[in-house]
């Protein structure tokens, strides 16, 4: 239940799962005491993102309970010290959880900062590369270099907290739980697919990033763009790669599945270098029938593509993704907004008809109309 309510919010997630929890106890003498518990294991499993520590505090207190409820104690006295060691045990878990929170916190805060002191590092670029600074690169990623030779590029969203490094390696597990410095990092840094080559480029540059739902960091705030008002006030993305500068125009937005028994598999992140163009209008057409919103924003063969990917929380290992195109040579970047609309039937992975409601449409017809000009 707490996770399926956290596409509300987390905070919504945590009250309602409370409450639920206090009216299960149906202890209509004592109702704060179950509210106030089930506030704080919601919210431990929201911040640890685990279900497992609030399981073990939970059967903790409740076996404690039930043994110390059997024990004939032999007078009042001895009684009372069984209560005191009861909650002797409950304030260590207690303070430990609270003191992993805690931590949590401060490893969250330490993030933030650290990436800002980054940007701080990108916005003072040195007049002279150092040393073995590769000699086609930018030299405004040379002070980020001299940190980590891994640097690819920046990202960022104008009037959103977007705004990170870039990294790349020969393979995509490297930094999928390491930081920018090469720490261990639930955060970790934005890459590039392994197999993209940013020096061609390749005909779309896939970047993962983690959805922090906990902090709204990294790529959480990609998931302000299922709101047609947030695509309106962000419908660009920028992406200077250590090559080139660009600006991307975002032309799709949608779920999609991992794993087959949710349904046919949309292998989106396999599409990174065409072999035709007839190709690449295939994968156009895919991810234009699955936006969650109608951009307007016209793309063709021909554009440079990037894809932006994170996971997200409507059922199991659900990705939710973001395609746009690079601002072509001579046009505006700025985009027309007023015509964007919600798409009423895009097509979504079949375990979300079977979670939410709803009819698939054919995926045939929606191509059909797509090409028509529907």
């Amino acid at each position: 239940m707490l996770r399926a309510l956290q596409r509300h919010g987390s905070a919504f997630a945590v009250i309602f799962t409370s409450v639920m929890f206090m009216l299960f106890h149906m202890n209509l003498v004592q109702l704060f005491t179950p509210l106030l518990t089930g506030m704080f294991l919601a919210l431990l499993a929201v911040k640890t993102r685990s279900l497992i520590p609030s399981i073990c505090c939970h059967i903790l207190n409740n076996t404690l309970s039930t043994v110390l409820s059997y024990i004939p104690f032999e007078s009042d006295f001895a009684a009372g010290m069984a209560t005191l060691a009861q909650i002797a045990v409950f304030i260590l878990i207690f303070a430990g959880s609270v003191g992993y929170l805690g931590y949590y916190y401060w490893k969250s805060a330490q993030n933030r900062a650290n990436y800002q002191t980054l940007r701080e590092v990108y916005d003072s670029p040195t007049l002279i590369a150092p040393a073995g600074y590769p000699s086609d690169y930018d030299k405004s990623f040379a002070a980020l270099w001299e940190i980590n030779p891994d640097i690819v590029g920046w990202i960022s969203i104008d009037g959103t907290d977007l705004d990170y490094p870039v990294v790349q390696t020969t393979d995509n597990t490297t930094y999928y739980r390491t930081n920018f410095e090469g720490e261990y990092s639930e955060h970790a840094v934005p890459f590039v697919d392994a197999a993209v080559d940013l020096s061609k480029p390749s005909t779309n540059t896939i970047i993962y990033g983690h959805n922090i739902r906990t902090d709204g960091q990294m790529f959480n705030i990609l998931k302000g763009y299922t709101s047609l008002e947030y695509y309106q006030q962000h419908p660009v993305i920028q992406f200077d790669s250590v090559y080139r500068e660009g600006k991307y125009k975002i032309v799709s937005i949608f779920y999609t599945n991992t794993l087959a028994e949710h349904g046919e598999i949309f292998p989106y992140h396999e599409f990174i270098d065409a072999a035709s163009e007839q190709e690449t209008q295939e994968y156009i057409d895919d991810v234009l029938i699955r936006s969650i919103i109608n951009t307007g924003v016209d793309v063709l063969p021909s554009d440079e593509l990037l894809t932006l990917s994170t996971c997200t929380y409507e059922f199991h290992e659900a990705r939710f993704v973001i395609v746009a195109r690079k601002v072509r040579d001579g046009e505006s970047e700025t985009v027309d907004t007023s015509q964007a609309t919600m798409n009423p039937s895009p097509l979504y992975p079949d375990i979300w008809y079977q979670l939410f409601g709803g009819t698939k449409p054919d995926e045939a017809q929606l191509k059909a109309a797509l090409h028509a000009g529907q």
